[in-house]
């Protein structure tokens, strides 16, 4: 699996494989991911990884993150990483519903 780690704050691409690692206010880091499998012809399904442990270390959530991501078929994980003071940029997709 290629790994391409993303610039601090950066948002992977809309239908792109990846994870996103973002650091918490207690010093924490939370962990999230989307996944396109493919079913059978051209048909996929997406599926989701929302970790609800959270990790004292990024390394340890980016090691979780390509874990989960290896074991659903991804080819290409794109990692986003956000910090209290570069979040992850956002988007109208991102709000509440």
């Amino acid at each position: 699996m290629d790994v391409i780690r993303l610039e601090l704050g950066q948002r992977p691409s809309d239908g792109t494989d990846c994870i996103k690692i973002e650091e918490l206010s207690d010093g924490r880091f939370a962990l999230t991911g989307t996944a396109l499998c493919q079913l059978s012809g051209e048909d996929a399904d997406s599926v989701s990884l929302v970790e609800t442990d959270y990790f004292n270390e990024m390394s340890e959530a980016e090691e979780a993150g390509i874990v989960w991501a290896n074991a659903q078929g991804v080819q290409t994980l794109y990692v986003g990483y956000g910090t209290l003071a570069h979040p992850i940029e956002r988007t109208d997709v991102d709000g509440p519903l």
